[in-house]
């Protein structure tokens, strides 16, 4: 898949966001395997305390699931997709329990 693809991405905070001094909750991530391209983009949550921090964790989070289960992939849609949930939900409880990962 390499001679493929090449991910390039980006972001940058909207002219409101900019003017109030609101951070960009824009997130991506990416992983090139072997086997696949896998890329996500997330739209973050701008009312939300810290919502940047939540959208680059759940795209890192989603994009690493998806990555480890695609090349054993033998399940239905519906499956592999609820997988990914389990695996994205066990990694959003380990890193509640890491001390200082999650901001006040």
């Amino acid at each position: 898949m390499k001679q493929w693809f090449e991910v390039a991405a980006g972001s940058i905070a909207g002219t409101k966001y900019r003017c109030q001094g609101i951070n960009n909750q824009d997130a991506y991530d990416s992983r090139n395997g072997p086997e696949a391209t896998v890329a996500l983009v997330c739209d973050g949550c701008g009312s939300g305390k810290h919502s940047e921090v939540g959208a680059k964790m759940g795209a890192r989070l989603v994009v690493e699931a998806i990555a480890r289960l695609l090349p054993h992939q033998s399940h239905t849609c519906s499956e592999f997709w609820e997988l990914v949930r389990q695996e994205v939900l066990q990694g959003t409880k380990t890193l509640s329990h890491q001390p200082g990962i999650i901001p006040n």
